[in-house]
């Protein structure tokens, strides 16, 4: 007997049920809703957004597509600041085709363009050091822009300990997303539309710029024993929650930062914002600190109830070849090694290091005369003694590489350490200690130059 009207209508709600419960086990645990649009006969079409009368409409076989407006007047999935755009993930041959085309990228005022490759360091501090977590622009298209992030951290037993985890950002979110999505985390869902993960979207951006207050949603971890932003570096299990309310600027006066700008200590142009955002009875007064780049606004800084987490290091990714290393060692015979990542604690060396390792085996090349002593540094946490193993330990491991991955000749390289005796800033700061936690190569080409201790 074919089943009737009325058991297919029943049926479609069930599985309308069913998507929807999955789609929120892993989504936000306070989005209560998801948009559903079903074509009678057709099973769902999209799922987009649904509350419990929704879901109640949907079996009873109303053809109403319903949208999550999430108190901003745009859908659940814009992704810009048009309401009712919604936003798709591409197919394979979609994807296939945008790698084929990558799009140039916009004119950066900052000089700092969004391109793959551009790597990005932010730091949180905690009592035993400063954690880094790395995020990667792993790959762009003219649809998607994929972010790549990394933390490895070696424990107290010696062992490393790595977590990775990507997503992907769609081109229109990064373009007009009211929402930011600052969480990176393993086992994630793979992306989340309508939301932005390490900038303002260009939309939200100019109208701040230009003095406008904006309905703005914020995702970030609940406040635990690390306190909010440093649930990001630990392995204990932190809610998400997303907070809504308004985004505006804090000062109107032209603000600076510094940041390593590929090993290099540069001062960049910020826009200062506050906002205050409410999750029922929860609340959460947050102030943030993105490049003035109408292209590019990255977030550089953010504070909430004294945690800052901030960004350290940019580096570009032409940038990482060797011509200012090259220029200082011959003029100077002295330079900072910029694209040198270790995991925390640890002289284990990341892979991102592998394109800063080969300049300098290819200006090794150029120079068959030069040999070089590599000097590990750190900042002050910590005491002098283990400081000082290891800046010996990680100067190294720079050396080892360089002789067993890119077949320098191992008489014409030294290494030593030299812990936090020789700091280049004040250990006081978050920016002061990542600069003081670098690598330099010197060329023994003057009075007093070199390095002590060297390892033959």
């Amino acid at each position: 007997m074919a089943p009737s009207a009325t058991m297919r209508r029943f049926a479609c709600g069930l599985l309308t049920l069913a998507l929807v419960v999955e789609a929120c086990r892993h989504d936000a645990p306070q989005r209560t809703r998801a948009a559903v649009s079903v074509k009678p006969g057709a099973g769902v079409a999209a799922v987009v957004a649904v509350d419990t009368s929704a879901l109640i409409a949907l079996a009873a076989g109303s053809p109403r597509a319903l949208r999550d407006t999430d108190s901003h007047g745009v859908g659940i999935v814009d992704g810009d600041l048009r309401p009712g755009t919604a936003a798709s993930e591409p197919d394979s041959a979609t994807r296939a085709s945008d790698d084929a085309n990558t799009p140039p990228p916009l004119p950066s005022p900052t000089g700092i363009p969004l391109v793959k490759g551009l790597r990005l360091t932010s730091a949180l501090h905690f009592p035993d050091g400063d954690r880094e977590n790395v995020v990667t622009v792993s790959d762009i298209s003219s649809g998607t822009v994929i972010y790549h992030w990394r933390f490895t951290q070696q424990r107290r037993d010696g062992t490393i300990e790595k977590h990775f985890a990507s997503r992907p950002v769609s081109q229109s979110d990064l373009a007009g997303a009211p929402r930011l999505n600052q969480v990176f985390e393993e086992g994630d869902q793979p992306s989340t539309p309508g939301y932005t993960a390490m900038s303002l979207s260009r939309a939200v951006f100019a109208r701040v710029n230009a003095g406008a207050s904006v309905p703005f949603t914020v995702t970030t971890f609940e406040a635990g024993p690390l306190g909010r932003f440093g649930a990001q570096f630990s392995s204990l299990a932190s809610a998400r929650l997303s907070y809504r309310g308004t985004l505006s600027r804090a000062s109107s006066a032209p603000e600076t930062m510094p940041v390593l700008l590929d090993g290099i200590r540069t001062r960049v142009p910020v826009v200062h914002l506050r906002g205050h955002f409410a999750l029922q009875e929860k609340s959460l007064d947050l102030e943030f600190w993105f490049l003035a780049d109408s292209a590019n606004p990255l977030l550089m800084r953010s504070v909430e109830d004294g945690e800052v987490l901030q960004m350290v290091r940019i580096d570009r990714p032409r940038q990482r070849e060797t011509p200012v290393v090259e220029s200082e060692l011959t003029r100077e015979c002295r330079a900072e090694l910029p694209g040198i990542y270790f995991a925390f604690a640890s002289a284990e060396l990341e892979p991102e290091s592998s394109p800063s390792l080969a300049g300098v085996a290819a200006l090794l090349s150029r120079h068959p005369d030069w040999s070089l002593a590599i000097e590990g540094h750190t900042d002050s946490i910590g005491g002098a003694a283990s400081n000082q193993t290891l800046s010996e330990r990680r100067a190294s491991a720079v050396r080892a590489a360089l002789i067993s991955q890119f077949r320098v000749d191992a008489a014409r390289l030294r290494a030593s350490g030299f812990g936090a005796t020789r700091p280049q800033e004040s250990n006081a700061t978050l920016e002061g200690r990542a600069r003081n936690r670098r690598v330099e190569v010197v060329r023994p080409c003057g009075t007093g130059v070199g390095s002590s201790g060297a390892e033959p």
